[in-house]
């Protein structure tokens, strides 16, 4: 949980679940989800095949816990009911890098089934779920809010025309959580 950075998703030998939480999202109950992707930051060169797949929580209240370290918290989250995403990302060669190759591809219908949770409400969190083979790593929130993984949403409001972007900065500490469960030795 105080990792300065995330390994994606083999750590040495541990293949883990990495999650990425974030708080305080100002996305309306039912929103129309246009797109979504997240955006990494290298941390460390690596070329290695790798791939993930991405998955959202479903948790019954509607927002995402904060992740703790409490043996397999981040792996039991996972919920077969949420839509999968598979990506692999091709080689992350230049340190701090945060372009298209560390942009996963459109999560959107991950987002579109968190949203209509029966008990979502704009200001909830949301938690992505990560696992697969082989390894990128990302700079994590306690490398430096600047680097820290993004969130960013384009939705509309039923009956609107307008589309409306959601960026999550990762500035606050409070609105971004990361975590990892490790295979090898579980938090």
């Amino acid at each position: 949980i105080t990792s300065t950075d995330l390994e994606l998703t083999t750590d040495g030998t541990s293949v883990q679940t990495v999650g990425v939480r974030f708080a305080g999202l100002g996305i309306p109950k039912d929103a129309i989800i246009e797109s979504a992707y997240l955006q990494f930051n290298v941390d460390e060169k690596k070329s290695v095949a790798t791939t993930l797949t991405i998955r959202g929580e479903l948790p019954l209240s509607g927002s995402a816990a904060t992740f703790n370290t409490v043996k397999y918290n981040v792996s039991s989250r996972i919920n077969a009911q949420s839509p999968a995403v598979a990506w692999a990302p091709p080689a992350w060669n230049i340190i701090h890098l945060a372009g298209p190759d560390q942009a996963t591809p459109d999560i959107g219908p991950i987002v579109q089934a968190i949203v209509n949770l029966p008990n979502w409400q704009s200001g909830n969190a949301a938690a992505f779920l990560i696992t697969g083979t082989g390894v990128r790593t990302a700079e994590a929130y306690e490398g430096g809010a600047i680097y820290a993984p993004k969130l960013r949403v384009n939705y509309r409001v039923a009956g609107d025309v307008s589309l409306n972007s959601w960026n999550d900065l990762g500035i606050s500490f409070n609105g971004l959580g990361l975590a990892v469960d490790t295979a090898g030795k579980r938090l």
